[in-house]
């Protein structure tokens, strides 16, 4: 699972609510790609079962 607004800049660069075209999900995507980090991941799922979740998770 990935939290898209996990920091202020995230927020800012990343503020609607459900992206609703395939403009809106690429630029979603390519914010993460450029600006993302470990804080991103809020946790990991294999065949349903959560293998990590940090230990520290920022809100």
């Amino acid at each position: 699972m990935l939290d898209t607004r996990v920091t202020p800049l995230l927020k800012l660069r990343n503020y609607r609510n459900n992206p609703n075209s395939l403009t809106d999900i690429i630029d979603e995507l390519f914010t993460l790609i450029i600006l993302g980090d470990e804080r991103v991941v809020k946790a990991t799922y294999i065949a349903g079962n959560l293998v990590y979740e940090p230990k520290i998770y920022v809100e």
